[in-house]
This record gives C-alpha cells, structure tokens and sequence, in this order.
C-alpha cells in the first residue's frame, strides 16, 4: 500500500491552508504484461499520480528480450517508485544539479541474465541531465550504466537485473 496525500484548500493547521503548498506527489506506477513464447516483452507503467493529459503520465517502459524472461515466467511484471527520501531508493539519477532516485522491481527475468534490457525512464522534459546511472551488483561493486538516450523527457539505460541501484 502506497498512501499520498495534500491538503484540501479548506482546511486549515494552526496557522493557513498553504502548509503544503506546492508539495510535490512522487511518481509511482506498476504495470504487467504477458509473456509470449520467443517475444520480447514490453512493459509500459502508467504514473498514477498524474492525469491522463500530463506530460508524465507515463513514468516508464521496460523492454525485456525474449533471451531474458525465466523459464516458466506467465508474465513480466514491473513497480517503479519515485522515492523520496533518497536513502530509500535503488536508483539515481542526476538531473538540474540534483539526485532524482527510483526504485525499480522487475519480476520475470532470469536469475543470472546477461542480457540487456531497455529501461526508458520519465525525468522530465528540458533538464539538464547527466549521462551515467550508478547501479550496485549483489556481491557490492558499482557498475556505471551510461544513458543511451535522453528524449522528450525520458531517459534511456540499459541493465541485465534488478539488483540495488544507488548513486556512488
């Protein structure tokens, strides 16, 4: 359960209405699609936090080869989580100078896979945006996964798991 909530304009605290003016509502979606024998399977999370006509109303795709999928895997199934503070979050991201970190869980790839998936990620359109994700491997080390594309808002990298993402 992911609880987020404003204030209403009529209500008030001990002092105004605008104690949370201007506060901002992280991005969180998830999103399933099936597995089709020798398919490549793609993924597309809506933000839920947005309405149908925002510009990031859709938070992220995940493209995960045919030659990636566990065996027996039905379904590809994704979580991606704007997280907010950023110790809680396995991936970073430098845009405008500062850290954005999501969280990203993939179910459905192989244990062990080599090969790479596409994660195109929504950042926001016109930023200034940095051209490495640091991701942290089970045993500890960091590899540097370099940003393939940054387009119409959405940055693109590519990995081979799930593992912690963190900035180094």
């Amino acid at each position: 359960v992911n609880l987020l909530a404003t204030q209403y304009t009529s209500e008030y605290d001990a002092f105004d209405n605008m104690y949370d003016d201007g506060a901002k509502l992280p991005m969180v979606g998830s999103g399933s699609a099936a597995v089709v024998p020798n398919e490549d399977v793609t993924v597309k999370i809506a933000n839920a936090n947005t309405t149908p006509t925002s510009p990031s109303r859709f938070l992220a795709t995940v493209v995960v080869p045919a030659e990636a999928i566990a065996d027996g895997a039905s379904n590809i199934d994704v979580i991606v989580k704007e997280e907010l503070p950023q110790s809680q979050s396995n991936l970073g991201i430098e845009v405008d100078g500062e850290v954005k970190t999501f969280e990203i869980n993939v179910a459905g790839v192989k244990a062990g896979n080599t090969e790479p998936i596409d994660v195109y990620l929504y950042v926001g359109k016109n930023q200034n945006v940095g051209n490495v994700v640091y991701h942290t491997l089970p045993d500890g080390t960091v590899e540097e996964l370099i940003i393939v594309a940054y387009t119409e808002g959405f940055i693109r990298f590519k990995t081979t798991s799930f593992s912690p993402f963190s900035v180094a």
